[in-house]
Protein backbone atom coordinates (compact mmCIF):
# COMPACT_ATOMS: atom_id res chain seq x y z
CA UNK A 1 0.00 0.00 0.00
CA UNK A 2 1.06 3.59 -0.47
CA UNK A 3 0.53 6.55 1.81
CA UNK A 4 -0.51 9.83 0.22
CA UNK A 5 -1.55 13.21 1.56
CA UNK A 6 -5.06 13.99 0.41
CA UNK A 7 -5.46 17.74 0.70
CA UNK A 8 -9.19 17.79 -0.13
CA UNK A 9 -9.99 15.61 2.90
CA UNK A 10 -7.00 16.71 5.03
CA UNK A 11 -5.96 13.08 5.53
CA UNK A 12 -2.73 11.15 5.23
CA UNK A 13 -4.27 8.07 3.63
CA UNK A 14 -3.11 4.47 3.02
CA UNK A 15 -4.28 3.44 -0.44
CA UNK A 16 -3.56 1.18 -3.37
CA UNK A 17 -1.47 2.52 -6.26
CA UNK A 18 -3.74 4.24 -8.78
CA UNK A 19 -3.73 6.87 -11.47
CA UNK A 20 -5.02 7.96 -14.82
CA UNK A 21 -4.74 6.31 -18.19
CA UNK A 22 -2.65 8.47 -20.53
CA UNK A 23 -3.56 9.12 -24.19
CA UNK A 24 -3.20 5.98 -26.33
CA UNK A 25 -2.41 3.87 -23.26
CA UNK A 26 -4.21 0.63 -22.45
CA UNK A 27 -5.54 0.11 -18.90
CA UNK A 28 -3.00 -2.71 -18.34
CA UNK A 29 -0.14 -0.41 -19.38
CA UNK A 30 -1.39 2.32 -17.06
CA UNK A 31 -1.60 -0.12 -14.15
CA UNK A 32 1.99 -1.22 -14.71
CA UNK A 33 3.24 2.37 -15.10
CA UNK A 34 1.40 3.73 -12.07
CA UNK A 35 2.55 0.84 -9.88
CA UNK A 36 6.16 1.36 -10.96
CA UNK A 37 5.98 5.12 -10.35
CA UNK A 38 4.30 4.85 -6.96
CA UNK A 39 5.90 1.70 -5.52
CA UNK A 40 9.04 0.97 -7.53
CA UNK A 41 7.58 -2.45 -8.40
CA UNK A 42 7.37 -4.07 -11.82
CA UNK A 43 4.48 -6.48 -12.23
CA UNK A 44 3.96 -9.97 -13.59
CA UNK A 45 0.84 -12.10 -13.99
CA UNK A 46 -1.38 -9.01 -14.24
CA UNK A 47 -5.01 -10.09 -13.92
CA UNK A 48 -8.04 -7.92 -14.70
CA UNK A 49 -10.48 -7.99 -11.77
CA UNK A 50 -13.21 -5.50 -12.63
CA UNK A 51 -14.08 -2.05 -13.86
CA UNK A 52 -16.60 0.27 -12.26
CA UNK A 53 -17.99 3.78 -12.28
CA UNK A 54 -17.57 5.08 -8.72
CA UNK A 55 -20.02 7.93 -9.18
CA UNK A 56 -22.11 7.15 -12.25
CA UNK A 57 -24.74 9.73 -11.34
CA UNK A 58 -22.22 12.57 -11.55
CA UNK A 59 -19.31 11.37 -13.69
CA UNK A 60 -18.43 9.01 -16.52
CA UNK A 61 -15.14 8.12 -14.81
CA UNK A 62 -14.38 4.41 -15.21
CA UNK A 63 -11.87 2.63 -13.00
CA UNK A 64 -10.06 -0.56 -13.97
CA UNK A 65 -8.91 -2.82 -11.13
CA UNK A 66 -6.08 -5.35 -11.52
CA UNK A 67 -4.32 -7.84 -9.30
CA UNK A 68 -0.71 -8.84 -9.93
CA UNK A 69 2.43 -10.33 -8.51
CA UNK A 70 5.62 -8.35 -8.11
CA UNK A 71 8.42 -9.22 -10.53
CA UNK A 72 11.00 -6.74 -9.21
CA UNK A 73 11.07 -4.03 -6.57
CA UNK A 74 13.27 -1.02 -6.00
CA UNK A 75 13.22 1.58 -3.25
CA UNK A 76 12.65 4.39 -5.74
CA UNK A 77 9.18 5.95 -5.63
CA UNK A 78 7.68 9.23 -6.83
CA UNK A 79 8.01 11.25 -3.63
CA UNK A 80 5.88 14.03 -5.13
CA UNK A 81 2.90 11.66 -5.02
CA UNK A 82 3.76 9.10 -2.35
CA UNK A 83 4.82 9.68 1.24
CA UNK A 84 5.59 6.01 2.04
CA UNK A 85 4.93 2.45 0.94
CA UNK A 86 4.54 -0.79 2.86
CA UNK A 87 3.58 -4.42 2.34
CA UNK A 88 0.35 -5.33 4.09
CA UNK A 89 -0.84 -8.88 4.72
CA UNK A 90 -4.37 -9.96 3.81
CA UNK A 91 -5.29 -10.14 7.51
CA UNK A 92 -4.01 -6.60 8.07
CA UNK A 93 -5.89 -5.34 5.02
CA UNK A 94 -9.07 -6.81 6.47
CA UNK A 95 -8.37 -5.02 9.77
CA UNK A 96 -7.71 -1.73 7.94
CA UNK A 97 -11.06 -2.10 6.19
CA UNK A 98 -12.92 -3.24 9.31
CA UNK A 99 -11.55 -0.31 11.35
CA UNK A 100 -12.21 2.22 8.55
CA UNK A 101 -8.52 3.16 8.62
CA UNK A 102 -8.70 4.10 4.96
CA UNK A 103 -11.51 6.19 3.57
CA UNK A 104 -10.36 5.98 -0.05
CA UNK A 105 -13.37 4.53 -1.86
CA UNK A 106 -11.27 3.40 -4.83
CA UNK A 107 -8.98 1.44 -2.51
CA UNK A 108 -11.79 0.04 -0.37
CA UNK A 109 -13.66 -1.45 -3.31
CA UNK A 110 -10.51 -2.74 -5.02
CA UNK A 111 -9.22 -4.37 -1.83
CA UNK A 112 -12.57 -6.02 -1.08
CA UNK A 113 -12.81 -7.25 -4.67
CA UNK A 114 -9.24 -8.61 -4.58
CA UNK A 115 -9.82 -10.40 -1.26
CA UNK A 116 -12.96 -12.04 -2.61
CA UNK A 117 -11.91 -12.86 -6.18
CA UNK A 118 -8.11 -12.67 -6.51
CA UNK A 119 -6.35 -13.88 -3.37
Amino acid sequence: MIQSKRYVTSRLEWEIPAGRIENNEKPEEAARRECLEETGCTLKDLKFLCCHNPSNGMSDLKLHVFGAKVATESIEIDTNEVNAKKWVSKDNVIEILRNNDTQCGVSILALLYAIQFYI
